[in-house]
């Protein structure tokens, strides 16, 4: 057996990197999780947060960079995560030329189709109800405001790298098979539009639904972690 794969994993907005630490108990050996911890919450709460997606990109490299020794690595994200994830591919195809063997896209439509809500710039109430009705808060915290308020200035931030970025559109298909997760019930994905991820790649896209909203990942964890080992155990052994 070669090495093992790494899989970079990227949150949603506001969240942390811990998000992904029970997937551990549920993936196979040979696949190696590395969470990323995005600027200022978890154990980074004292970096400042993005203010851009260009600083988000060479942040979240410089932390990559120690991981990238020529083994064979996977790339997974969430929401923004996803949108993190595609620009993370630019970024270490254009600095070490390497592509992953898989990158899994969950909880978002593909990256050309612009975001344009200011949720960022909504008063803290309207911004707190949002995220709860949405189904990203724990149902214990729903009503904990001095949490919510803690958290609040990182969503803000996240928001506004999703609601300002800036499609560039100048790359040409992956040369790697990619997988899209999606909830039906998902309020922010259309999931008619979700085909078009297929012109992302010169190779495979399979598509995998879930009977969840936005946050599936969390409801149907296990589901989820078996696409990630079915999917990536297969590549370890056309590879060895």
């Amino acid at each position: 057996m070669g090495s093992k794969i790494k899989l970079f994993c990227f949150p949603h907005a506001g969240g942390l990197s811990s998000i992904y630490y029970n997937w551990k108990e549920h993936l196979n050996n040979d696949i190696e999780i590395v969470p990323i911890e995005l600027a200022g919450r978890g154990k980074r709460l004292n970096v400042p947060v993005y203010k851009s997606m260009q600083e988000a990109v060479l942040d979240i490299y410089n932390l990559m960079k120690p991981h990238l020794d020529g083994s064979p690595f996977a790339m997974f994200g969430h929401s923004l995560g996803t949108l993190l994830v595609y620009e993370m591919i630019q970024k270490i195809q254009e600095i070490k030329g390497m592509n992953p063997i898989h990158a899994f896209f969950s909880g978002r439509l593909p990256v050309h189709i612009i975001d344009h809500q200011k949720r960022h710039i909504l008063p803290a109430s309207e911004l707190k109800k949002y995220i709860v009705d949405l189904g990203g808060i724990p149902p214990e915290l729903k009503d904990c405001d001095e949490i919510l308020d803690m958290f609040l200035p990182i969503i803000r931030s996240d928001f506004k790298l999703v609601e300002t970025y800036e499609f560039k559109g100048n790359t040409k298909p992956f040369a790697f098979n990619i997988s899209i997760l999606h909830g039906y019930d998902d309020k922010l994905v259309d999931n008619q539009r979700l085909m078009e991820w297929t012109s992302y790649t010169s190779k495979q896209c399979q598509f995998y639904g879930y009977q969840g909203g936005h946050f599936f990942i969390n409801d149907f964890t296990e589901d989820v972690v078996k696409v990630i080992n079915k999917t990536l155990s297969t590549l370890i052994l056309s590879t060895n």
